[in-house]
């Protein structure tokens, strides 16, 4: 990466593709390895939106030695209620209620075509729905769920320089990585 350079994470990624195709509701693996994507309104992939996908792919986000067309082609669709976009920009009015100490973490969840947010306990959860959907959010748009706060176990002055592509980092029972 060259320094100064904007890193642009998947969702946005994602929401770039939904921009050219606003039938489009995300995308996840399936944990049979089958490409799932969400899309609104409509039953097959087209076109433009296969491309969209393809080149999404080809950047490196398809296990290797898998052929980009034929995963497309095989993709398992599923109905969506929501566009991509949209729950983007609904993630985006999130900030107030981030704020709120009870509130772990918020995530467009690519496997629920929703809006995640996890709060540390049970007592808050009607608190975080009624202050979501004063934002205007539709009810089943979003999920409160409760999801511990991440726990720092290593940072990032850590052994490990340069951090190599691939790192695995866990919070709250989820992987990410990290570079």
């Amino acid at each position: 990466m060259v320094p100064g350079e904007k890193v642009i994470t998947i969702d946005e990624h994602l929401a770039n593709i939904a921009l050219d195709a606003p039938e489009f509701g995300g995308m996840y693996w399936g944990d049979d390895g089958r490409l799932n994507v969400w899309l609104v309104g409509e039953t097959t992939i087209g076109p433009s939106l296969r491309r969209s996908i393809e080149d999404f792919l080809a950047m490196g986000t398809i296990p290797a030695g898998e052929d980009i067309a034929t995963v497309v082609s095989a993709a398992r669709v599923l109905p969506a209620k929501y566009g991509f976009a949209t729950l983007v920009n609904w993630h985006s009015l999130l900030t107030s209620i981030m704020q709120d100490r009870g509130v772990t973490q918020t995530d467009v969840d690519d496997i629920r075509n929703a809006l995640v947010i996890g709060v540390t306990n049970e007592g808050v959860i009607s608190r975080i729905r009624a202050g979501v959907s004063k934002l205007g959010i539709p009810g089943d748009a979003f999920l409160v769920e409760v999801i511990p706060p991440m726990q720092i176990v290593a940072d990032l002055q850590g052994v490990v320089r340069p951090v190599p592509s691939s790192v695995q980092i866990a919070f709250s029972g989820l992987l990410c990585t990290l570079g």
